[in-house]
């Protein structure tokens, strides 16, 4: 599946729902501005009585409505400090007093609406994430346990108590309006409330061309990349960004990237701040940081990670374009990707380390294998042999004699000395070629490499243009061959052109 496609599967359903909650929060916005309307008039406040003390009777049924509002279980300890501030209770202070109350009656309503649709959202990419694992079907998701998930990233507040700061500030603006309205003895007319409701309103959510953003589009996405994480041990996820005009250079520099949602990353990522990319090195997905939304700031972001880690050759292709890259100095004899498994063959293992006919014996200390990277070659090789058809045979690390360098494999069909070189993101250089410098460590050892640029912080295109112009230089007339490893894909074979 491409980016466009496997995002959209991820938030069909949430997609759905925003769009059902946004009718929703439509209705109860307009009920909010049709009461604001009503509260004015059953004020009656002029001008000249504005910042005047409330007459006795006034004075009895803010009591009476105070004892209501804390047995309803609205007041919040600002609205609470509102009251308790206000000494002498002038008209201006009851008219902000019952302008908070009112939103605060809407705001228990608000919250469970967006409980609802945040624990719906969860499940679904829960259930999502547990189909493509293969486990069996877990319990449900409660809000409870994923309230802690969902935090405002850019002013690090939880849910709830940023609904109660958008509510605070509604509730400002309308007071502001009705006292504007009052000082210049105007009547109040629907129109002068229906641009500020639109505003509040668009802060919840908000939709322009077909896209849905505010607070609980941002809120949902967040949530439901979480659920689809957190709940299971390590694994491989990738990085999916939706590359657009709209891509941030934060998901694009990452995208594809392979990471581990519980184990430790080191990766490169563009950082908004620093205006260039950035070293990272954190264990398993941190938000805002590996995991969507990405958040230097705040903005629209409908990236993911996905446990389909491995990429069709149509996938890379277009990912990619390798084939319209002029190339000067190399040419890539695949003209395609090679994605077929083509007759593996076991990977056999050396016995022995054979140099100009004299055969040196695995020996402890002298010829053996490391353990630190057999795993790992064994993976490279079972890899490259279902690529290639080719036979690979694993080599020794040799000490004695002295200052021999080896290869990491023989294809035994044709003897060709083949090194892999894997790619240390936390030594990377970006003003370096990195390409050159990785085969200029392989002077010696063999003719023929494999470069596995999965988890680089630079592009296919980056790394064909960086192999092209190495193999320019005549310090690399050593290297014959390239293989170019891109996931699970053989991407392009490069020979040197003579």
């Amino acid at each position: 599946m491409t980016n466009k496609q496997l995002i959209n599967a991820r938030w069909r359903y949430t997609d759905n729902q925003l769009k059902k909650y946004y009718k929703r929060f439509g209705n109860v916005f307009s009920d909010i501005k049709q009461e604001l309307i009503e509260l004015f008039k059953e004020l009656g406040i002029s001008r000249p009585s504005l910042n005047s003390v409330v007459s006795s009777k006034i004075n009895r049924k803010y009591d009476r409505d105070k004892r209501d509002w804390k047995e309803r279980g609205i007041i919040t300890p600002y609205f609470q400090f509102l009251m308790d501030t206000t000494t002498k209770l002038t008209y201006s202070n009851l008219l902000k007093i019952y302008v908070m109350a009112l939103y605060l009656k809407y705001q228990k309503k608000e919250f469970d609406e967006c409980k609802n649709l945040l624990v719906s959202v969860a499940n679904d990419t829960y259930r999502q994430a547990e189909k493509e694992l293969n486990r069996k079907p877990g319990k449900d998701l409660t809000w409870s346990m994923i309230a802690g998930w969902a935090i405002i990233q850019t002013i690090n507040v939880p849910f709830e108590s940023y609904i109660e700061i958008l509510n605070q500030t509604a509730s400002e603006e309308a007071s502001r309006i009705f006292i504007n309205t009052i000082n210049q003895d105007l009547i109040l007319e629907e129109s002068m409330l229906s641009k500020m409701i639109d505003k509040q309103l668009h802060r919840f959510i908000s939709v322009k061309d077909g896209r849905y953003s505010g607070l609980l589009e941002n809120t949902s996405r967040q949530i439901g990349n979480m659920a689809y994480t957190q709940p299971f041990p390590n694994h491989k996820v990738r990085f999916v960004a939706e590359m657009d005009d709209r891509t941030t250079k934060m998901c694009m520099s990452m995208n594809d990237y392979i990471f581990n949602t519980k184990d430790r990353n080191v990766f490169y990522r563009y950082s908004d701040a620093a205006k260039s990319k950035v070293k990272y090195d954190i264990q398993g997905l941190q938000l805002g940081v590996n995991l969507p939304p990405i958040m230097d700031h705040f903005h629209y972001c409908r990236s993911i990670v996905s446990y389909q880690t491995q990429l069709t050759s149509g996938e890379i292709k277009m990912m990619t374009r390798i084939n319209n890259i002029k190339l000067k100095n190399i040419r890539n004899i695949t003209l395609d990707v090679v994605e077929e498994e083509m007759n593996a063959k076991p990977v056999k293992k050396a016995t022995y380390w054979d140099i100009n006919g004299t055969k040196y014996p695995l020996a402890k200390g002298s010829v053996y294998f490391n353990v630190s990277e057999e795993a790992r070659n064994t993976e490279i090789a079972q890899w490259f042999s279902k690529r290639t058809g080719k036979t690979i045979e694993l080599q020794p690390v040799v000490i004695n004699p002295p200052h021999t360098k080896t290869a990491d494999f023989i294809t035994l069909e044709d003897r060709q000395k083949v090194e892999l070189k894997d790619f240390d993101i936390q030594n990377y250089n970006a003003s370096k070629n990195y390409i050159d410098s990785k085969l200029s460590t392989g002077y010696g050892q063999a003719n023929h490499f494999i470069l596995d640029i999965t988890n680089t912080p630079f592009s296919v295109e980056k790394a064909v243009e960086d192999l092209d112009l190495s193999l320019s230089y005549a310090n690399k007339s050593f290297v014959d061959r390239v293989y170019l490893k891109y996931h699970d894909m053989l991407v392009g074979i490069f020979e040197r052109i003579q």
